[in-house]
């Protein structure tokens, strides 16, 4: 039986006309790629022709296979009709979605993204925009397409001729493969664009890229940004609105003795204020480490995330940025790298820099986020496991390990190197909580044991830190990504209690007038940023002026205000796609961003004036980073 299996894979489908015709198509799609990629790339003399060809390969292949999928499946449909219409789409997509980017690489320094898809919405500026040169161009790279496509492809069909006998099995197996290369492997994580961004040069990092794998990325991208027009002029800008979002900040920093202790920032995967006594949580109380450790610090038990995703999180925290009502940040590395980051602010205060996470960064585009950021160091899954072998969970290292690997880290560097910043993000709190042996029951019950799991391991390793000579000169920082949908009305998504979040300053570094302080005001994720410098001694004015720290739009701070001050503003915000929101001690107010759910609240009274503000200032400051 095995032997008759095997003599049939041999005699139809290895040594098959089928699979030398479409596999020799794929090799010639994949050149094609490089080709056009290299004719990009040899436009700039000072490029690394072997490196950036290298870095876009993986997004080579997946173009291809996506465009060979296309062509059996509709030629499966559609017989060779079918094949043809399909190739010559794909051929038109690829060599004019080239075509844009060699224009835009020139003009914009950038690829097709969707800044440039939102702008070719005014079809006649995009068009007064090309010259008679290139209108001659498009119209010679068509007229090729289609004579090879309805003339070259015909006769090579005849001529390799692949027998039709089990075609649809052929399909299958072929289409299979194809899907493999496609995604970019059988990981986690699918194939990202910043797989090919490898460079610290953004021109060399827009020259890895696949022109049409980044065009159709760019076209999803861009279909879920909505239609925000209606914020792009001053309808919904008042300066009293304005004044009450963005008051001046007063503070006593000066006062504070400037330093450099070492730092470790700990992101809590998707752990709920809710779920801890000590920050007022009322669905349970499974915290008693976090609770101590809070106790000990400066806490705010009334902190609020921006977002409901981890990638979201990232960026309110490290840079202070509030999001936007459709997908997160780094969605746009282009955008995400103008930002100002916690990372790159303390570079300039000569810190060592590294980040852990038990995980695949490519996930969302967090690697890329990290390298620009100038982070030394970053350790994830792939570089972890080539030093140590792991249980791994079905996220990856496990929170006991990584806390293990952070304290380690921690103890090992001297007191007499640089000042040191350690970022961990945890993961083991994300579905489907496996850290704890037969976690059985509803995803609640799940999550609230894992969470639990997750305080006694912060326990063990404050326990261990605290011994250490260089505890005393070290700042410690717990926050989380998001909140959670804990299955109760106050948490359900959208709610306030949805984004409460445990907030904590700690360590021995930690001023002395600020420990065991319990604060009470509402403030935001964004605000880590500028309390962590008001901490070190470091004043909103020099904070974000940019003369000592030039890195980033520093404009683009204003959405991050020390939360210790009195002038703090006491309110929060929030995006979630299709909704922008205020949460203040009154409860949470949000107004859905589109045209339709605007005209539904009027007449407009304060908050959703405010929130209207809001919007505008957020979708203008997006639109306008460059």
């Amino acid at each position: 039986m095995i032997s008759q299996v095997l003599k049939f894979i041999k005699k139809n489908l290895l040594s098959s006309r089928f699979f030398l015709f479409y596999g020799g198509l794929w090799i010639v799609f994949v050149l094609l790629q490089g080709i056009l990629r290299l004719t990009v790339i040899l436009s700039f003399p000072d490029a690394n022709i072997r490196e950036l060809w290298s870095a876009g390969l993986l997004q080579d292949l997946s173009w291809s296979s996506y465009g060979l999928i296309f062509i059996l499946i509709l030629g499966s449909i559609a017989g060779r009709l079918g094949e043809q219409l399909a190739l010559l789409s794909w051929l038109l997509i690829t060599l004019l979605s080239n075509f844009a980017d060699f224009i835009l690489l020139k003009q914009w320094g950038s690829r097709i993204n969707p800044q440039a898809l939102f702008y070719l919405e005014n079809t006649s500026e995009a068009m007064a925009s090309l010259n008679v040169y290139h209108w001659i161009m498009i119209l010679a790279l068509i007229l090729l397409v289609i004579g090879v496509v309805f003339w070259g492809y015909s006769h090579l069909l005849k001529k390799a001729n692949p027998e039709k006998e089990h075609r649809i099995l052929k399909v299958a197996l072929l289409s299979i493969v194809l899907t493999i290369t496609a995604r970019g492997g059988l990981g986690k994580s699918p194939l990202t664009i910043e797989n090919a961004m490898q460079f610290e040069s953004n021109l060399d990092n827009q020259l890895a890229i696949n022109s049409s794998w980044n065009f159709m990325y760019s076209l999803i991208q861009g279909n879920q940004i909505p239609d925000v027009s209606h914020f792009r002029d001053s309808t919904f800008y008042h300066s009293t609105y304005n004044q009450v979002l963005f008051p001046v900040m007063r503070g006593d920093s000066e006062s504070i003795q400037k330093t450099r202790p070492h730092i470790i920032l700990i992101v809590l995967e998707g752990v709920s204020a809710e779920l801890s006594e000590f920050f007022g949580g009322k669905v349970a109380a499974v915290t008693p480490n976090l609770d101590l450790i809070a106790s000990e610090g400066l806490a705010f038990t009334h902190a609020y995330a921006t977002g409901d995703r981890t990638d979201k999180g990232l960026v309110s925290i490290f840079s202070g940025w509030p999001g936007q009502p459709w997908q997160g940040m780094l969605a746009f590395p282009e955008k995400s790298s103008v930002l100002p980051n916690i990372v790159s602010d303390l570079k300039e205060l000569d810190y060592q820099t590294t980040f852990f996470y038990g995980s695949d960064l490519h996930f969302a585009n967090q690697r890329y986020y990290f390298e620009q950021s100038g982070m030394d160091e970053i350790q994830d899954l792939k570089s972890l496991t080539v030093l140590s072998k792991f249980n791994l969970g079905s996220w990856g290292i496990q929170d006991a390990e990584m806390l293990e690997i952070l304290a380690n880290r921690y103890l090992s560097s001297s007191q007499k190197e640089k000042p040191q910043f350690l970022g961990l993000l945890t993961l083991s709190t994300h579905d489907p909580y496996d850290a704890v042996p037969q976690n059985t029951g509803s995803d609640k019950q799940k999550m609230i044991r894992t969470v639990k799991y997750l305080d006694g391991e912060l326990g063990k390793f404050f326990e261990r830190i605290k011994k250490s000579d260089k505890y005393e000169n070290t700042l410690v920082i717990l926050v989380s990504d998001h909140g959670k949908n804990l299955a109760t009305p106050e948490t359900n998504f959208g709610q306030k209690g949805f984004f409460h979040i445990p907030m904590v300053f700690t360590g021995g570094a930690l001023n002395s007038k600020f420990r065991k302080q319990k604060v009470k005001r509402v403030v935001s994720q964004t605000d880590v940023y500028s309390t962590m410098f008001y901490l070190l001694g470091w004043s909103e004015d020099e904070l974000k002026n940019g003369n000592l720290f030039p890195n980033g739009d520093r404009s683009l701070l204003k959405y991050s205000r020390c939360g210790i001050v009195l002038s703090h503003p006491q309110f929060a915000w929030f995006n979630i796609p299709g909704v922008t929101g205020i949460i203040n001690n009154d409860g949470a107010f949000w107004l859905g961003t589109d045209k339709v759910s605007i005209n539904a609240e009027r007449p407009l009274n304060h908050q959703d004036s405010t929130v209207l503000n809001l919007s505008t200032v957020i979708v203008n400051d997006f639109f306008n980073m460059r």
